[in-house]
């Protein structure tokens, strides 16, 4: 089991967070997913806003509720009832993802569901920082940027939308960037980020999570970040179908 403790952060770029960015990263083109949330209906920047929601062991409780460390099987049954809502939405809907760290994971279990290419477009695994810059437009002074790089607020929404912007047919878009470890800055060391935003909505929405730093026994601990990572975007998208439906 882990801990999760969520709360609302002003992003407006602290001194310690932008250290936080890439800096002495061995290999800063192994990002991979996170992102951060604009808060409430105000229209403010993209990424004014962010929740963090941080993952720790040993044992706890959210809310006297036990938040467990997915399995493989609790991811499939995510991808299904984000399945079921792309399909229950009000207005026809498509999804499109930008996946950094997770490498395409999030994809590989939607596509696991018979039908879902009536939702689902495809993803966009980018996974070196040349490879967000040419398939999606993220901005390589950004990525170079050492009080900002590839795991980052910015870069996540620049994904979502550049994602968006490369699907047309698509109506939603996620994206993910984080550095899954090890061997990664203590700063960035199990943090993802990850946006998701509508077509017809100014507003990218990005959280920063923190992963756990200990894998289930006999699973290394890559695997089990990158799971907790795929589960966290399509937990993401399902909140955001969920709110945008009233439902």
């Amino acid at each position: 089991m882990s801990i999760m403790k969520i709360r609302s952060i002003d992003s407006r770029r602290s001194n310690q967070d932008r250290i936080g960015g890439n800096r002495n990263e061995k290999d800063p083109g192994t990002c991979g997913m996170v992102a951060s949330t604009t808060s409430g209906g105000r229209r403010l920047p993209p990424v004014s806003y962010f929740w963090m929601a941080e993952f720790s062991i040993p044992p706890g409780t959210v809310s006297g509720m036990p938040v467990m460390i997915p399995s493989e099987e609790l991811l499939r049954k995510n991808a299904e009832e984000l399945a079921q809502a792309l399909k229950g939405f009000p207005a026809p809907c498509r999804l499109v993802l930008a996946e950094s760290c997770t490498g395409g994971l999030v994809s590989m279990t939607l596509t696991e569901i018979p039908g879902i290419s009536e939702f689902f477009c495809g993803s966009a695994v980018t996974y070196r920082n040349e490879t967000k810059a040419c398939w999606l437009g993220v901005s390589r002074a950004q990525l170079a940027d050492p009080m900002i790089g590839p795991v980052s607020r910015e870069t996540a929404d620049q994904m979502c939308r550049g994602v968006l912007q490369q699907t047309p047919e698509a109506t939603l878009a996620a994206a993910v960037t984080g550095h899954l470890g090890p061997d990664a800055p203590p700063k960035l060391d199990g943090v993802i980020y990850i946006g998701v935003a509508f077509r017809d909505d100014l507003q990218v929405r990005v959280e920063r999570h923190l992963l756990s730093a200990q894998p289930r026994p006999g699973i290394p601990l890559r695997h089990d970040r990158r799971t907790q990572a795929a589960q966290l975007v399509l937990q993401s998208l399902l909140h955001r179908l969920k709110e945008s439906s009233g439902a």
